[in-house]
């Protein structure tokens, strides 16, 4: 049962990731170049994944179903997936307009932030919402009641496998709009076999969440913790990108590295508590 959950999370990773690096090619014939479309679509997944996350952490004191929610979120990530094949050309549209011939520094990048983070939202909120669900699941439904580090490795390791594989297989020899319906059909995948997962009951008693809850001094801790990783990581993207040239294949390559060091970590911080 746990190695089903924990391959599902890696598969949704793995989709989330790959829907990521489609979307940063797909934005770069309206912002301009890959890199900006990198950075615009990286600042737009982080800030839906946020609020589905809090937002999710919030409402799965009313969820009695998780499983169900996770498979609905996924459903929704893969539908938008879809949806989003026809809708970027628009924003792409929509994007060159607004910014003009010769805008300034700060109308260029704010409309290169809020053009993908409006077109992707369902989405990403979608993705953040997913680790909360699948948290809760995994709680009721195991013996171990410390599962936060496994199930977050699980899903980081897939999202490494997602960048690459994407980038480096999977879009070379198929469309971008291809790309993502593959994503998409791995998001809808996962939903239907989590729906139908054997085991699956009622959450009918919440989280113990003794030692897990995050006051302000945390929040502001792990607030920096995450501005610093990701400013290292484009730091990262920035500098090999005068070895590796300025494309989607430096920041896939940074990205890979980054995400595979916080899977590595999440696994030996499970192992760690378990011992």
């Amino acid at each position: 049962m746990r190695f089903i959950v924990a391959i599902l999370f890696f598969v949704s990773g793995f989709a989330a990731l790959g829907s990521q690096i489609v979307w940063s090619k797909l934005f770069a014939a309206g912002l301009g170049h890959e890199i900006p479309s990198v950075l615009a679509t990286v600042s737009a997944l982080f800030f839906g994944m946020a609020g589905g996350a809090c937002w999710m952490d919030r409402a799965t004191a009313r969820t009695m179903r998780p499983d169900r929610v996770f498979a609905l979120l996924e459903c929704v990530i893969g539908i938008w997936g879809v949806v989003s094949t026809f809708l970027i050309p628009e924003a792409n549209r929509l994007a060159l307009k607004l910014i003009g011939l010769d805008p300034s520094a700060l109308r260029h990048w704010l409309i290169a932030f809020l053009i993908p983070c409006l077109a992707l939202l369902p989405a990403t909120f979608a993705m953040g919402a997913t680790f909360p669900a699948m948290y809760k699941f995994v709680y009721t439904s195991s013996t171990n009641r410390r599962v936060i580090g496994g199930i977050y490795a699980a899903n980081t390791f897939g999202a490494v496998a997602g960048v690459l594989f994407t980038t480096f297989i999977l879009l070379p020899g198929i469309s971008l709009p291809k790309g993502l319906f593959v994503c998409a059909a791995l998001n809808l995948g996962v939903a239907a076999v989590m729906l139908f997962l054997p085991n699956g009951r009622r959450a009918d008693r919440e989280p113990d969440r003794n030692g897990e809850s995050v006051d302000r001094k945390s929040a502001s801790e792990l607030f920096a913790l995450g501005l610093l990783g990701i400013g290292f990581e484009l730091w990262g993207t920035r500098m090999l990108s005068q070895v590796l040239e300025n494309t989607i294949y430096t920041y896939a390559t940074i990205l890979a590295v980054f995400l595979a060091g916080l899977s590595a970590g999440a696994a030996f911080f499970q192992w760690f508590r378990r011992n």
